[in-house]
């Protein structure tokens, strides 16, 4: 984690940041490691509340790709948050997930985690903000390295800061095939953000209190980003690897749309025809607008002896 951090012609930082900026000083600086312990409950409770019916994450067994977020969420979302004044934290939505395993995550194990903010960036309507989560297990081997960035509305920044991110994308014009046996469309519950924000720790009011939704400019409280994809990555990993989550060694996509708790949810998935073992996705609500775009799945053998080496990453 040694690369140098750059402002790359942005405003020099002060030690609380700028009216109307993120506080860059803070870029590039790690959290302390902070355990988590996975358990057959945590998972399984994950597992109902992102609908899912697969025996092995039901049982708590094994955990959904999207679980990664969980023990790096108090992490990595804090030190989103302590580079923003309230305004700007305000006008703050999820805007994106990237998520690399090198072993899938099973009940049992510990993790530890440590995060950073990593990457500032101008956007057409606003800014990004990055932040990046490691998590190893007891022995230091590597288990998730994955990026949270979430999307400032109307926030202004001059330039870039801090390292570059490989951003998830499969090759411009190489998704051209729509790959068949995708589930039918699934509608998401009433009591959605309510289950998910106790199985996952995710309790921003947006989701869960209608009048903070509404000052937000929403109808009603909106489900969590992690939830839809959660929900999603449940379809794609049916059609590409059998639901098998130990072939999973990354999953990444782009929140594009606020999803209401009345909304249904048909995710299409096309082939690579550059790699076989890579796939894209999307997901669109009842009245066919994009609410997860530019996603993206690799998948690899069933675990053997070189699962966990870092020549997939």
């Amino acid at each position: 984690m040694g690369r140098r951090v750059t402002t790359e012609g942005a405003p020099g930082p002060t030690a609380g940041g700028r009216p109307g900026l993120p506080d860059l000083s803070k870029i590039g600086v790690w959290c302390d490691p902070r355990p988590f312990t996975v358990d057959e409950s945590r998972l399984a409770a994950y597992a109902e509340a992102t609908n899912d019916t697969n025996p092995d994450r039901t049982s708590g067994k094994y955990a959904n790709p999207v679980f990664a977020v969980v023990p790096a969420w108090d992490t990595a979302f804090e030190m989103l948050k302590g580079t923003l004044d309230p305004e700007l934290y305000s006008r703050s939505l999820h805007g994106e997930q990237d998520i690399r395993l090198s072993a899938p995550i099973t009940a049992g194990m510990r993790l530890w985690t440590r995060a950073a903010v990593v990457r500032a960036a101008p956007a057409s309507t606003g800014m990004t903000l990055s932040a990046r989560a490691l998590s190893v297990d007891d022995d230091d081997r590597p288990v998730v390295d994955q990026i949270f960035t979430m999307f400032i509305r109307g926030a202004s920044l001059p330039a870039p800061a801090g390292e570059d991110i490989d951003q998830a994308r499969s090759p411009a014009g190489s998704l051209t095939r729509e790959v068949g046996g995708v589930p039918a469309a699934r509608r998401l519950d009433a009591d959605q953000s309510l289950r998910y924000s106790k199985a996952s720790g995710d309790t921003e009011a947006v989701h869960l209190d209608v009048e903070v939704a509404k000052s937000f400019g929403f109808p009603d409280v909106i489900n969590q980003g992690n939830c839809t994809f959660a929900i999603a990555a449940q379809d794609v990993m049916r059609v590409v690897c059998d639901d098998d989550v130990s072939r999973v060694r990354r999953i990444a996509v782009r929140m594009s749309s606020p999803v209401l708790l009345d909304d249904t949810l048909t995710t299409r998935i096309y082939a690579d025809d550059t790699s076989s073992r890579i796939f894209g996705w999307e997901t669109v609500l009842g009245d066919g607008r994009l609410c997860l775009k530019s996603g993206l799945i690799e998948v690899g053998p069933p675990p053997d002896s070189t699962f966990g080496d870092s020549t997939h990453r």
